[in-house]
């Protein structure tokens, strides 16, 4: 769960600058970790418990002995256990070491070694973008690459008994429909088998991979992550295993602020929120699960609760007010515990969230939709 500033890391420095060197990018664990030894091979690794794997590529050279300021981070260490480099930096180290406990410096009461933010004035020698801290366990990690993959996520925990199309070896899976923005904008699909007694691992994810065979539908490696469906521009996405029907809903929303029209008309504003409804997640991917749950127009919200500009004054009369934006339906969140079925008629009863963005205002809505038999 990478967080906080982005850093960018000088590397294969010959610039007079006092600096470490050393440093390598694990193609395991992401994370940033100091090859002592030259073997490119050292220390302890989340993925698989196994020494740190170098990728062969860039060699990180880290500066000392420099103050920290607004576009440089201080108290960074190497951690001598794992050889990770870690941030030091918070009153109590709350840090996760794969060798137990906590993270514990090579050199403990120093400022350590100090990263530029991505933002600095760039000097020589070479950075490379795309560092992150990871929230989890307080190491540099890599995310340049891999981030914007599953930029957001609706999760959904089951029972994996009750589902064995799912993997299968925990007592829990938390199933994800995800939207990223990276190598395409489209929806992807991932899994988390949930471990009793211990906290979710990034390294246990899973991610669907496309392929029909069950041996091959999952891989630990997010590269292989398929793209499930096509999006176009940013939506909140949700998801939820609903058990009287026994269905699996993806909500959210074809409406955006940000995309024009080829004739540079005004954006795709006034579309719909949808649900897409299916026995198995990856099927989400058919044209026939998808159903419309909100169009603006069919029920009739402009000028009524969305804002149209021109044709009435509800950016001024209601909070926060002073947006003359049109309004557009955004962040489909369904409210499963209500949720309503009727086996004999196949009607599903939907309750969900819904915002409108103008006025900036959070809305409780229902659908009833029937259901075919698949």
């Amino acid at each position: 769960m990478p967080l906080g500033y982005t850093f960018a890391l000088p590397h294969d420095a010959a610039d007079g600058v006092p600096r470490e060197s050393n440093w390598r990018h694990c193609i395991r664990c992401a994370a940033l970790f100091h090859d002592t030894n030259g073997t490119g091979a050292n220390g302890l690794c989340w993925a698989g418990q196994g020494p740190h794997r170098s990728d062969g590529l860039r060699n990180y050279a880290l500066a000392h002995g420099i103050p920290e300021d607004a576009h440089h981070q201080a108290h960074w260490h190497r951690c001598h256990k794992c050889a990770t480099l870690f941030w030091n930096g918070a009153p109590d180290n709350q840090s996760l070491c794969p060798l137990g406990a906590t993270h514990e410096p090579t050199a403990p009461g120093t400022p350590g070694l100090v990263l530029p933010h991505s933002d600095s004035p760039q000097q020589p020698p070479p950075h490379d973008v795309g560092w992150r801290y990871c929230a989890r366990c307080h190491a540099l990690v890599r995310t340049a690459e891999r981030h914007d993959r599953f930029g957001g996520i609706g999760p959904t925990l089951v029972r994996s008994a009750d589902h064995p199309n799912l993997p299968q070896g925990t007592e829990h899976v938390v199933v994800m429909a995800a939207f990223g923005w990276a190598p395409n904008i489209a929806f992807r699909l991932a899994c988390l088998p949930v471990r009793a007694g211990s906290q979710p691992r990034l390294q246990d994810m899973l991610y669907y991979t496309g392929k029909d065979s069950p041996e091959e539908r999952w891989s630990a490696d997010d590269r292989k992550a398929a793209d499930l469906l096509p999006h176009y521009g940013y939506t909140h996405v949700a998801s939820a295993w609903l058990e009287k029907p026994k269905r699996w809903l993806m909500m959210y929303s074809l409406a955006n602020d940000d995309r024009r029209p080829d004739d540079g008309s005004q954006p795709y504003l006034d579309l719909s929120a949808v649900a897409r409804i299916a026995s198995v997640p990856w099927d989400w991917r058919r044209p026939e699960t998808l159903t419309t749950v909100f169009n603006p127009h069919r029920e009739g919200a402009y000028t009524r609760y969305m804002h149209l500009p021109g044709q009435d004054d509800m950016d001024q009369r209601l909070e926060p007010g002073g947006d003359d934006h049109q309004g557009w339906a955004y962040g489909v969140f369904p409210l499963t515990r209500f949720t309503e079925w009727d086996e004999a008629t196949r009607v599903l009863g939907l309750y969900y969230l819904l915002s409108t963005s103008s006025p900036y205002q959070v809305h409780l809505m229902y659908s009833r939709l029937r259901l075919v038999e698949e």
